[in-house]
């Protein structure tokens, strides 16, 4: 037989009020999470009645978040945790009332010959779909490579696909930012506030977007050229129903360093990530990445076809500038959880360097994570505790885990890749660079801190 009085151990607070609400009860205001929490009594309105006397709608159900039990004052109505779910069912047997809330909590009623007991046993969880493989690229030196002119990607606009269409206005306006504005901001910015060196090659890949109205002749002539309703759907400009300076470029506020993202095997451009110098208090970022996924996912930028024909070792870097403070080849992921896996097969034959910030956010991404998740009753909720695969969060993990096993409390455990694991999974041998936090949190922090990059500094680590 089942146990009533296990049955409604196994509910709580929230459970209680959501059976409720689906036996007709109504609330009668929003109810903060403390209140269901702390609150001992709390009022509803009754499923049996919509006015009270005065003929207005007033809450007149008491709810007692104790004991699961209710009364309304106005009419007289009241029950327990049982009595709402024949309500549901609409059934006077308090016995299909008990195994119908049993079945929400997974317990069953296991019998034997000589005796019956009650056996809690969790719900069974759907499977899972096993994900598809990935399809990794790989890098075809060999392939042709292939340039356009200006004059040819805005003479052929009209009969493109709408993935060649956005590389046409891409590649005319990124190129505009390299080659056509002045280029003393970015250096500055750069060069002498983060301390980039300035005879770094890579820099003339770098372009700048000076202020709208600083260069109004050519976002004039851009409007000319491409269809405003092109450059709106693919995310340039502002949509008509925009609240300010609708039909011109989103981001026209202040300057921006742009940092683009480039075609393998062409001189096309797909896409950039864009950095305000002085970021706006209007912006919600300063940085922002301008691509279509649905389209093309970005190539990071810097990762470009001369650094796979190069025998030297790339460096992954969580952002452009960290990227540049190492004046070697580099693969710059606008974020640490950002980069598109099937790209990692690019890496395939290249020694390959990890170098994510040393805060938690970036080793966690390096190494992968761990996630213990507790179950609190209470709150009915799993609350999460994540811990790097590292030497120091797998200890820390360990210990975690036994403090709970000796409450017996309730948890389980998932487990996450980290870039490192999903370069192996693409057949790259990848090393993690690592330095002390007192050092500086990010590579460009030591550049600022130490101008270059001492070797002395930095540690290899493997998975392994």
């Amino acid at each position: 037989m089942i146990n009533s009085k296990d049955v409604q151990n196994a509910f709580t607070r929230y459970d209680f009020l959501e059976l409720m609400y689906q036996a007709g009860f109504k609330p009668s205001k929003y109810l903060k999470q403390h209140e269901i929490d702390n609150k001992k009594y709390i009022t509803i309105r009754c499923s049996d009645h919509e006015d009270g006397e005065d003929g207005k709608k007033r809450a007149s159900c008491v709810v007692n978040m104790d004991s699961f039990t209710y009364s309304c004052k106005s009419c007289g109505h009241h029950g327990s945790l049982f009595d709402v779910a024949k309500m549901i069912l609409r059934t006077d047997s308090f016995y299909e009332a008990v195994k119908y809330l049993a079945n929400q909590k997974g317990i069953v009623d296991t019998k034997s010959s000589n005796s019956s007991f009650t056996h809690y046993q969790p719900i069974a969880k759907k499977s899972v779909p096993i994900a598809e493989e990935v399809k990794y690229f790989t890098f075809d030196p060999t392939k042709a490579y292939k340039t356009y002119t200006n004059e040819e990607l805005i003479a052929g606009y009209p009969s493109f696909s709408d993935l060649m269409k956005f590389k046409a206005i891409m590649t005319v306006l990124i190129r505009h930012s390299i080659v056509e504005t002045n280029q003393v901001k970015k250096i500055e910015y750069l060069c002498k506030e983060r301390k980039i060196n300035p005879n770094n090659p890579r820099l003339k890949r770098v372009g700048l977007l000076p202020k709208w109205k600083e260069d109004k002749d050519f976002w004039k002539w851009f409007e000319r050229t491409f269809p405003v309703a092109d450059l709106v759907r693919f995310g340039l400009y502002r949509s008509s129903d925009a609240k300010f300076a609708p039909l011109t470029w989103k981001y026209f506020g202040e300057d921006m360093i742009v940092f683009p993202n480039q075609d393998l095997y062409s001189d096309l451009y797909h896409g950039a990530q864009l950095r305000y110098i002085v970021k706006p208090e209007w912006s919600p970022a300063k940085e922002m990445q301008l691509t279509q996924t649905s389209l093309v996912h970005p190539i990071p930028f810097a990762f470009s076809r001369e650094v796979l024909m190069s025998s030297e070792p790339i460096f992954i870097t969580e952002g452009s500038v960290d990227g540049l403070s190492t004046d070697k080849d580099f693969a710059a992921n606008p974020g640490v959880n950002t980069y598109y896996k099937p790209y990692l097969g690019l890496f395939q034959g290249k020694k390959v360097f990890v170098a994510y910030d040393m805060d938690k956010a970036g080793q966690k991404a390096t190494w992968g994570y761990q996630s213990v998740n507790t179950y609190i009753p209470r709150k009915n909720k799993r609350v999460p505790h994540t811990f790097e695969n590292t030497i120091l969060g797998n200890q820390r993990a360990k210990r975690y885990i036994e403090k709970l096993g000796q409450v017996k409390a309730e948890f389980s455990i998932s487990t996450h890749k980290g870039l490192l694991e999903d370069l192996k999974d693409a057949g790259v041998k990848a090393s993690a660079l690592v330095w002390s936090v007192a050092l500086g949190n990010d590579l460009n922090e030591l550049r600022q801190k130490y101008g270059a990059l001492n070797s002395e500094f930095f540690q290899i680590k493997n998975l392994d």
